[in-house]
């Protein structure tokens, strides 16, 4: 069963801290590693079998009252299904037996789809009118598109679930058995390993479009482990940020190994371009009106020409 767990990001609610975004995290993890993060503040769950997604939902929302929060909850048989309960049926639990008498009635509007505009001039408004309409049909009039339509009529989801857990955020080196340091390794050699490390997150954390919250830095002396963990009030990819943050925490003596792992993720957005300041066509026109200036030479008005100046300035 897969639960949908959101925390309401309404006007009311505009600041919450990193703190409290994190709670939702740590509570999923609590109940199960298989999490798919849509936004900072929504989750995909999918719960061992023996385990009552009614129990998590109820704990859920205990959960954050007490981080003085608010949100919904849904459990169905996929992500699709468990979204549109927790909107539609908040804070309720959808029997396999009963996706189709569910779906039914629900308008097109609420699929992920672009092609309700046509399926509506068709005399398609319906969920249930649409699970009607054969595929050859729909192949006719969407082409490949086809396929992803009778798959979200049935309640199935177009992308699998797919858990953050299984992109394993982590970077590693044991200098002991690594045959070209074969011993162990201290500041500032260390800072160097460091740095390296966090290239390969910052390119890891990238790749899968994520950013980081929570971080571990953890290393072996002498057969013993140590570590520190790192929190990010908004998260970041940044390597140059996570040296910064974790490069005093190195130990001054020789260590076997460093681990670098990504504990806790938020979804990457995209940075919108600042079209005032950073706009690099602004900054192109500014550097040659500098070096233009340089070279232009002031030019005199003529009598005449001052003249007709004065009568543009009174509107004459």
């Amino acid at each position: 069963m897969i639960v949908y767990c959101s925390i309401n990001s309404t006007a009311a609610e505009k600041n919450i801290t990193q703190t409290q975004l994190d709670s939702l995290q740590d509570f999923c993890r609590s109940w199960t590693d298989q999490i798919e993060i849509e936004t900072s503040y929504a989750r995909y769950c999918n719960l061992p079998k023996h385990f009552s997604a009614a129990e998590f939902g109820m704990s859920f929302i205990t959960c954050l009252k007490t981080h003085h929060l608010s949100g919904i909850w849904g459990a169905g048989t996929s992500k699709l299904l468990a979204k549109l309960v927790a909107s539609i049926r908040p804070n309720t639990v959808l029997l396999p037996e009963d996706n189709q008498k569910f779906l039914a009635d629900l308008p097109l509007n609420l699929l992920p789809i672009s092609e309700t505009p046509t399926l509506n001039k068709l005399g398609i408004y319906t969920i249930r009118e649409l699970a009607g309409i054969s595929s050859k049909a729909l192949t006719l009039q969407f082409g490949s598109k086809a396929a992803v339509l009778v798959k979200l009529a049935q309640g199935e989801d177009v992308k699998p679930f797919t858990p953050v857990n299984s992109i394993n955020i982590f970077w590693e080196k044991n200098f002991l058995t690594d045959p070209n340091i074969a011993t162990m390794v201290s500041r500032p050699q260390l800072d160097l390993f460091l740095k390296k490390g966090l290239a390969d997150i910052e390119h890891q954390l990238k790749s899968a479009k994520l950013k980081t919250t929570k971080i571990e830095l953890n290393w072996k002396a002498a057969s013993q482990s140590f570590k520190v963990v790192k929190k990010f009030h908004s998260g970041t990819c940044q390597a140059q940020v996570l040296i910064g943050c974790l490069i005093n925490f190195l130990p001054n003596y020789p260590i076997e190994s460093l681990k670098i792992i990504g504990l806790s993720f938020n979804p990457l957005l995209p940075k919108q371009l600042d079209i005032f300041g950073e706009n690099p066509t602004y900054q192109k026109i500014d550097f040659l009106k500098s070096r233009l200036s340089n070279v232009l030479i002031t030019l005199n008005l003529t009598r005449r020409e001052k003249i007709l100046s004065l009568w543009e300035q009174a509107h004459l």
